[in-house]
Order: structure tokens, then C-alpha cells, then sequence
């Protein structure tokens, strides 16, 4: 009777130690010293399974091999026959084990067997440790769900306060839509009430903005696209305007796949709304400006242009009549001096152009030698006048015909040219011209032997309106675009321009540009030499209004036998045209009654009934892109820029009449 009342004291209160705390290892804490003392053990542990082995949780017993104590463990929880025997005897202990089902194993450990009547009343105690370490299990796991439940919702919140957005949850059956605690209080601030269902929302929204908002939450809902988003604007309280952006997806669908929920965010975007605004007013007036810009220097030119063309023309011609020597030297430094001049305001043009993102390329196929050798003709009597050597070196490795934009070189090459000649007192200036095969470009040095540019000011010189010394200017003249120019016009044809310098000792300037090979058994390669024209019974109509003009092209067209007849106003010229026939018109762009570009409508309009067609030159002052572009739309079929030479003329003569 007393092993009895014994053995039922030790059971209850190895039952009542178990289950005082739902953390697992406060638990065990607990509830293990009470088998040690009750039981008179001096090891007791729990083991785990995790992934079919057992992992110990309380430690297991010192001064064992672990693998061959949990291998024999193992044996004996298999066994069925042996759970009241001790599995192992170590170090003069002798080890029980009881299942915990469902969790893993307890294993005490003691210098004496245990009572037998303990070790099979020991079972329905292992069976609450069991339950309460599943418990201890159980309770973890959802205190970790819940602890990362809390922590998602702290970073949700966290990271919507921080960027100012509301979420919305919209039931799509009834209409009802939930707002967040961050929106309410977005709106309130902004003093929005955009109510408890998406009708509420709609009543707020700017007409403006609801059929586009509707259209795109619809075509999100039958599919056509991923996502949702609106911007819009909002009536506030006060009665003024906020825009948001409404961004949203669908959450969840129903049986039939229809959606039925919809989950997004409100953000309210009017800063940025405004700053886009500025911008876009910002655009419009620097386009504006830009535009006006283009005008005043088309307007400029073209008011140049005009008497230079008498300068330069009736300089030519009188130049062409018999003068004594003074007079033939008085008259080459006008020329000289007008075609200074009109560099400057070819520069100033060009920059327009290189600003405005206007300029572009024309490519032709050209004699390499030729291209380059012309270019030098222009300078030659420059450097004469000097008394400088001006020699050019060709790579017997260049392609004899390439295509490229001729005009462009050439106007790159006299720029480098004039330049070395103006800064060097004595010497000379070679050119030299190689291929570079690896970039498939052709490189020209220019050479010069002249004053030099400081290291410090080498990359000022390619910079607008500066020189390498401001007493540059004031000593040799220019207006310090020249080499600006020429730099953008040569990474326009793909290639480069850069310069290395000694002071005292020279300049050595590196152009290089893209070209295309030219088959050479191919046409239309563009000469370099004048052309001449085989027909001079040519009947010409000049449409020109100024008296001056007028002189200069009669003269012109004259001296080759061409029979001419002149039209001072639009209106005019078409009369002309009408009664009698032509081979050719020249017509200015610009006088008064009628302009060029709309006579010439008028005759091709004319001309659609009778079959035939007159081919038309323009001749205007401005040598503006845009204003060639209008003069081909108008149905022109060439464009000569004043001031005009014979050369240019009978250039364009020939070529338009050749493709007539």
C-alpha cells in the first residue's frame, strides 16, 4: 500500500510539473529537475524529430558517442517489445526512453534501474509531455506568424506614410470601396470626401478625366491590360483642383473568372503635375525664342545678303572688263573684303543651324584629290600674298572616288586652311591626307608652322564665341565660331577634329570624317572644276524686283548668250510665262505682290492641264535650310544662294536642266 500512495505521489507531480508555460524551453526547464529529483536520475533528456532524425533539444547525456547512443535509441523506440527495458547502460548509468508521440523522445538516465512499476506508469506522463511540447510547437509557430504579420504591417504602414499614399479596396459587384486610415488623412488634408463607394468618387472627379478613368479601369477588367492606372484631378472641399494618381489591380476573381475585387493605392501628385507644366511652358517659350531666333537671322541674312550680292557680283564683273593695274588691285581687295565678310555670316548662320539641331548632310560622290586639291586653290593666293608654301601630301592607300558631304569637307578644310595662313608670320602650311582603315575614315592634317596655342587654352579654341587670347581677335580679327563650326560639322560626317600646338613652333589640327567607298565604273560623281553650258540659246525669264539684282543677272546670263527677259514682280512673271515660252526660270523667293514660292504654285498648277513643265530656279538671300525645304515644296527645282557668282549660276543651270 505504501509503494502505492508512493508511487501515485511521484506520477502526479511529474504530471503537474508539465504544461506550466507554453514556451517550449521555459517549459522543459521547469518541468525536468522534478524528474531528476523524483525519480532520483542524474540526466534527463527531450529529442525532437526533424527530417526522420533525432535532434536533441534538452542535451543529452555527457561523456557518451552520441551517434551510437541516438543509434541505439532509435532501435529501441522501433521495438514494440523492449520500451520497458533500459536501451543503453554507459558510464555507469542505466538509460530509459519513452515516445513522445508526435514529437520525439524523453530519456532519463540513472545509476539504478528504475522500479518497474515507474517505468510502465511513466507512458501516460510522457503522453502530456508530449502533447504539451506539440502545444509549446503549435504556440510558437503562430506567435511567429503573428510577430510577422505585425512586422509586414509596420513596414506597410511605415513605407505609406513615408511616400504620402492611401490604399483602396473596391468591391466591383456592389461599389463599395474601402480607404484606408493613410488616405482618410491625405484627404483630409487636402480636403477631399471622396465617400464609401466608387460613384462618391466619380461625383468629385473632374468631367474632364471620368470617361478616359472609366475607359482605362475598364479595358484592365476585360483583361487588355495587366494593371490600372488613372491620373486625375479631384474637387476639394474648398472647390479647387488636386490631382492623384490612381494605380490598382485585380485581387481576386470569382468561379465564372469575372473579377470581383479590386485592391490600389492614391497618391496626390499635384506638385509634380505643376513642375511638369513649368517644363512644358519652359519648352514651348525656349522653342518660341528659338523660333524667333531663326527668324531675326533668316530676316538678317537675307536683308546681307542682298547688297553683298551686288558687291560681289558687279565686283566680278568689272574685274572681268579691262582695268589698269590700280584699279584691278583697288578692286580685288573689295572682293576680298565682301567675301570676309560673308564668311562671317555664313558662320553665324551655321551656328543657328549646329543650335537648333538643323544641320544636316548631303552625300555625293567626289574625286578624294580633287575634293581636297579645290579647297586649296581657294586659299592659295592667301598664302601667296604671305609669302607662305602651302603643299599638299596624298596616301597612296586613298580611295580615288568617295561619297561623302562634299560641302561640308570643303568648308571644314578652308576653315583649318584659312586659319593656319592667318597665325603663321613665315613658313608655311602642308596638308597632308591618309586613311585611317581601322575607323574607315579619311584624315587630314593641316600643318602650319605658325605662332602656336598655349596647353591651357587648346580646348577654349573649339568653344563658341572664344579664342586661344582675347588680343587674337583684336590683332587677327574672326568671330571664334569658325573652329566651333567645324568641329560639329565634322562629328556630323562621323568623324572628329582635334589639335595638338607649340607656342612659337606651330599648330598641327587632325580632321577626320566618314566615307563610303564609290564604285568608280558608276556615274554621278560630282566635278570639282567649272561646269560649262553647251546650249546658249537658252530663253531665260528672271523673276527679280530689285534693280540692282536685276543688273547683275542680266549681266551674267548675257556674257554666255543667253537671250534674257526680266520680271520685277510675281505677278508679273507668270503673265510673261503665260504668252511666251521658256526653257528655264529664275525666281527670287521674295517680292512684293507676289512671292516666288506662290507664283511657282500657280504655274505648276497651270501646267498639270497642259502637259508641259518649266524648270524653276530659286534665287533668294536666305540660306536658311528651312527656306530651300519650302522652295522644293513649292515645286522649285533648284536653290542658289546670294550673293551668286557665274560659277554657281551655271552650276545649277546645268545640273537642273540635265535632270529636267
Amino acid at each position: 500500500m505504501e509503494n502505492k500512495f508512493h508511487q501515485l505521489e511521484i506520477l502526479h507531480e511529474l504530471a503537474m510539473s508539465i504544461g506550466q508555460d507554453l514556451d517550449t524551453q521555459v517549459m522543459l526547464k521547469k518541468c525536468m529537475p522534478v524528474f531528476l529529483k523524483r525519480l532520483g536520475c542524474s540526466t534527463a533528456s527531450v529529442l525532437k524529430v526533424e527530417n526522420s532524425n533525432l535532434v536533441p533539444i534538452v542535451a543529452l547525456p555527457r561523456n557518451n558517442n552520441n551517434d551510437e547512443f541516438l543509434a541505439a535509441l532509435q532501435i529501441h523506440l522501433d521495438s514494440a517489445v523492449n520500451l520497458f527495458e533500459p536501451f543503453c547502460q554507459s558510464n555507469g548509468r542505466v538509460y530509459y526512453a519513452w515516445n513522445l508521440s508526435g514529437f520525439g523522445a524523453l530519456v532519463l538516465g540513472r545509476s539504478q534501474e528504475l522500479p518497474a512499476y515507474l517505468v510502465r506508469e511513466i507512458q501516460p506522463i510522457a503522453n502530456k509531455l508530449s502533447v504539451a511540447l506539440q502545444a509549446c510547437a503549435q504556440f510558437q509557430q503562430l506567435a511567429d506568424a503573428r510577430y510577422e504579420l505585425t512586422s509586414i504591417e509596420q513596414r506597410w504602414h511605415l513605407a505609406l506614410e513615408g511616400s504620402r499614399v492611401g490604399v483602396w479596396d473596391l468591391d466591383i459587384e456592389s461599389g463599395q470601396i474601402f480607404y484606408s486610415a493613410i488616405w482618410n488623412s491625405i484627404a483630409l488634408s487636402e480636403g477631399i470626401q471622396p465617400g464609401s463607394s466608387i460613384s462618391d468618387w466619380l461625383d468629385i472627379m473632374n468631367p474632364d478625366d471620368v470617361l478616359e478613368f472609366k475607359r482605362t479601369m475598364q479595358n484592365h477588367l476585360q483583361g487588355n491590360a495587366e494593371s490600372f492606372s488613372s491620373e486625375h484631378r479631384l474637387r476639394t472641399a474648398q472647390g479647387t483642383w488636386v490631382w492623384v494618381q490612381c494605380e490598382g489591380q485585380i485581387f481576386s476573381r470569382c468561379e465564372q473568372l469575372e473579377a470581383e475585387r479590386m485592391i490600389g493605392t492614391l497618391s496626390i501628385i499635384s506638385e509634380r503635375k505643376q513642375m511638369e507644366s513649368e517644363l512644358l511652358e519652359a519648352r514651348d517659350e525656349a522653342e518660341r525664342v528659338s523660333k524667333m531666333k531663326t527668324e531675326f537671322l533668316a530676316n538678317i541674312s537675307h536683308e546681307i545678303r542682298t547688297p553683298m550680292n551686288g558687291i560681289i557680283s558687279m565686283t566680278e564683273l568689272t574685274l572681268e572688263s579691262s582695268l589698269d593695274s590700280t584699279q584691278e588691285d583697288n578692286l580685288e581687295i573689295v572682293q576680298v573684303s565682301a567675301r570676309h565678310l560673308l564668311s562671317i555670316i555664313n558662320d553665324v548662320l551655321d551656328y543657328s543651324k549646329i543650335e537648333s539641331g538643323k544641320l544636316e548632310t548631303s552625300i555625293d560622290a567626289v574625286d578624294t584629290k580633287k575634293l581636297v586639291n579645290q579647297s586649296v586653290r581657294m586659299m592659295k593666293h592667301q598664302a601667296e600674298e604671305k609669302g607662305l608654301a602651302l603643299s599638299t601630301e596624298f596616301s597612296p592607300l586613298l580611295p580615288s572616288l568617295i561619297e561623302t558631304d562634299s560641302q561640308k569637307v570643303r568648308q571644314i578644310l578652308v576653315n583649318l586652311i584659312g586659319n593656319a595662313i592667318k597665325f603663321t608670320p613665315e613658313g608655311g602650311i602642308e596638308i597632308t591626307v591618309d586613311l585611317d582603315e581601322s575607323e574607315d575614315q579619311l584624315r587630314v592634317n593641316v600643318t602650319d608652322t605658325g605662332i602656336g596655342i598655349p596647353e591651357d587654352r587648346l580646348d577654349q579654341i573649339f568653344h563658341s564665341f572664344h579664342q586661344a587670347d582675347g588680343s587674337i581677335t583684336r590683332e587677327y580679327g574672326g568671330t571664334g565660331l569658325g573652329l566651333s563650326i567645324s568641329r560639329n560639322l565634322a562629328e556630323l560626317l562621323g568623324g572628329g577634329l582635334t589639335v595638338e600646338s607649340q607656342v612659337g613652333k606651330g599648330s598641327s589640327f587632325t580632321f577626320t570624317f566618314g566615307y563610303l567607298p564609290h564604285d568608280e565604273n558608276t556615274s554621278g560623281v560630282l566635278s570639282t572644276e567649272p561646269l560649262d553650258i553647251v546650249d546658249q540659246d537658252l530663253r531665260i525669264l528672271v523673276a527679280e524686283d530689285n534693280a540692282v539684282n536685276q543688273k547683275i543677272i542680266r549681266k551674267l546670263l548675257e556674257g554666255s548668250g543667253y537671250k534674257i527677259e526680266i520680271a520685277g514682280t510675281g505677278i508679273a512673271a507668270i503673265e510673261v510665262w503665260r504668252e511666251r515660252a521658256f526653257d528655264l526660270i529664275v525666281m527670287d523667293m521674295m517680292m512684293p505682290e507676289m512671292d516666288g514660292l506662290e507664283a511657282t504654285r500657280l504655274i505648276r498648277e497651270e501646267e498639270r492641264s497642259s502637259g508641259s513643265r518649266t524648270p524653276i530656279i530659286a534665287l533668294t538671300a536666305n540660306a536658311m535650310t528651312v527656306d530651300r525645304d519650302r522652295c522644293f515644296a513649292a515645286g522649285m527645282d533648284g536653290h542658289i544662294t546670294k550673293p551668286i557668282t557665274r560659277e554657281s549660276l551655271h552650276r545649277e543651270i546645268v545640273r537642273v536642266l540635265a535632270s529636267a
